[in-house]
């Protein structure tokens, strides 16, 4: 009887670790780094909060906003197939809708809105309800998928806030939103960054109001970016005919910002990246460093001495290993990207088209979506000269 017990004990372990997701009370280490599996992975990330790519251990998932479809891309053998395990489903090659919706890779979402953590993968959708008058009502909602789609269920919902984009950091689900009016209806004046448990319970509190700065009139949030204990912004802001930039760090232990371009020397223009623990950034041709409370700026490169020709070059991004910057003019990208090791030893590579990095994503491999082929390339960053197509969407026309 004992052997039989352990033996049930053992298989309804086993299930609940292969088909359910990460533990609820994760515990957060809150060492002032990048932590996997419970920090927002940056690198993965497209400025202003654009989600389309996120990773696991063993895997990288592309959310295709496009057809709504998630895909799951094997880190060996590189290949790629929509999240379902069903052998009786064509998937994204299934002809009606009805078909679709019984697939587990369909979330039928257009929200660029993929997030991993712990050991679960999360979007956001909007569902319609009635209540009790009849009256149609808009819910926005983030939902939690198990690594092998089997799993779904609703983590977040609220019919208070309209969610323009979401991420999760440390405990917590943060997300741009605005508050609906007596009509049900918000535009971005009122937007502000929210934060609410990552189980989604609890009180869901206003971390930075930016409706009182003036957001859509004279201000914009051209990017945000979470790592260790911070959520640095770049904002830029119309003082009169002149936009001003303005780099924030937002310290999440004590709830208080601060505004880092009073102490530059030489101030932020372009989008930014967190790198060897300082903040990057480009002012011009030159890229600069400078540590989290904005001390200790140094002039770490002239891109134009490695790569001239080009009027922008961009640290978007890194992937750890790297410093990766792009370069582009007003009506071109470069087909070349420029790398820097931590050391800040600098060398160019050759991409086999006109490429800007800007998701890092590891030191392995770049991920990128061709719209005009609607196809999906590897590249691998130990030969970036050459790409390997590894899936093909069906047309949407």
């Amino acid at each position: 009887m004992n052997r039989l017990l352990s033996a049930i004990i053992i298989a309804i372990f086993f299930t609940s670790a292969v088909s359910g997701c990460g533990n609820n009370n994760l515990k957060i280490d809150n060492t002032d780094k990048y932590i996997f599996n419970q920090d927002s992975q940056e690198n993965f990330i497209r400025y202003q909060s654009q989600l389309y790519y996120a990773e696991s251990e063993d895997s990288y998932y592309y959310l295709n906003t496009d057809n709504g479809f998630l895909y799951v891309i094997d880190k060996k053998t590189h290949k790629c197939q929509p999240l379902c395990g069903k052998s009786d489903c064509l998937h994204d090659r299934e002809t009606s809708l009805a078909k679709k919706q019984k697939c587990s890779a369909f979330l039928n979402t257009f929200f660029k809105s993929l997030v991993f953590y712990n050991d679960c993968l999360y979007f956001q959708c909007v569902e319609d309800k009635v209540d009790n008058d009849g009256v149609t009502y808009e819910l926005n909602e983030i939902c939690k998928i198990s690594l092998d789609g089997n799993n779904r269920e609703v983590v977040y919902s609220t019919k208070d806030y309209v969610i323009w984009n979401f991420k999760i950091h440390r405990g917590y689900i943060y997300f741009d939103g605005s508050r609906k009016d007596t009509e049900g209806s918000a535009d971005g004046s009122n937007t502000a960054l929210y934060r609410v448990a990552a189980d989604g319970k609890g009180d869901t509190s206003e971390l930075l109001p930016y409706y009182k700065y003036g957001i859509q009139k004279d201000m914009s949030v051209n990017d945000t970016r979470f790592y260790g204990n911070h959520i640095f912004l770049w904002i830029t802001k119309l003082e009169g005919t002149k936009e001003i930039g303005y780099l924030i760090n937002y310290d999440l232990q004590t709830d208080k910002w601060e505004n880092l371009s009073e102490k530059l020397k030489v101030n932020i223009n372009s989008m930014f990246t967190v790198y060897n623990d300082k903040l990057i950034f480009a002012n011009g041709s030159k890229i600069y460093e400078s540590d989290f409370n904005g001390e200790n700026q140094n002039e770490i490169l002239d891109c134009s001495d490695i790569l001239g020709g080009y009027k922008y070059y961009t640290p978007f991004t890194t992937d750890e290993e790297n410093l990766i910057i792009s370069a582009a003019n007003d009506d071109s990208e470069a087909d070349k990207l420029i790398f820097c090791d931590k050391s800040y030893n600098a060398s160019v590579k050759n991409m086999p088209f006109e490429f800007s990095a800007e998701i890092g994503f590891d030191s392995q491999c770049f991920i990128d979506y061709k719209e005009d082929e609607q196809s999906l390339y590897y590249i691998d960053k130990s030969n970036t000269s050459t790409a390997e197509k590894i899936y093909t969407f069906e047309s949407n026309s």
